[in-house]
């Protein structure tokens, strides 16, 4: 049995074709961050979140793929954040799952852009060799 799901975006009538066909049937416009009011809380914590992993990567200009990366990674992290506040402040509308893959995808992102990742120090010689090498000299 098939069910008929919901669009995912709001759907823009448009004038029929000669065909009966309709031309632009189902237009879903896209946003991206430039279309957020700057003075949300939830621009504010993305911007201050990429300015914080720009920073860290050098802050200086960063290549295209590099700025596409800090954004995700700053755009998954706020989310993860807030999904995680409006649960723990009693929105059971936010199941635990979706605050765990959130939290997961923030992570992922922000592993992505290997920020704090220290050199792992050259692993120590066996205490044997270290004593053979002590009483050589």
């Amino acid at each position: 049995m098939l069910q008929k799901l919901p669009a995912d975006g709001a759907e823009i009538a448009g004038e029929h074709g000669a065909n009966g066909t309709t031309k632009s049937a189902s237009k879903v416009r896209l946003l991206t961050l430039a279309n957020l009011d700057g003075r949300t809380l939830a621009r504010k914590k993305t911007d201050a979140l990429i300015a914080a992993f720009t920073a860290e990567l050098g802050g200086g200009e960063l290549s295209v793929a590099g700025r596409i990366a800090v954004e995700r990674a700053a755009r998954m992290l706020a989310l993860a954040e807030d999904s995680a506040a409006r649960r723990l402040g009693g929105d059971m509308a936010i199941s635990l799952e979706d605050v765990t893959r959130t939290d997961n995808a923030a992570a992922r992102a922000v592993r992505d852009l290997g920020l704090g990742q220290r050199k792992r120090e050259p692993a120590q010689a066996p205490l044997r060799e270290r004593l053979a090498r002590a009483v050589r000299g």
